[in-house]
């Protein structure tokens, strides 16, 4: 857990959005996502699937 400020999302039209992206990603040895997530508040939540390769 941590606190995240920013002042530019890089395009993406949500904070959520935005977060969804970062934590989805693959590795050479694993990859990860989101498969779901939600913002309540200002607070993200997200549910992620880690896969080894």
């Amino acid at each position: 857990m941590g606190w995240l400020f920013m002042r530019d999302m890089g395009g993406y039209g949500t904070p959520r959005s935005y977060l969804d992206n970062q934590f989805t990603y693959a590795h050479a040895d694993h990859r990860l996502t989101v498969l779901a997530s939600s913002m309540v508040g200002s607070t993200y939540y997200a549910a992620c699937e880690r896969i080894e390769a």
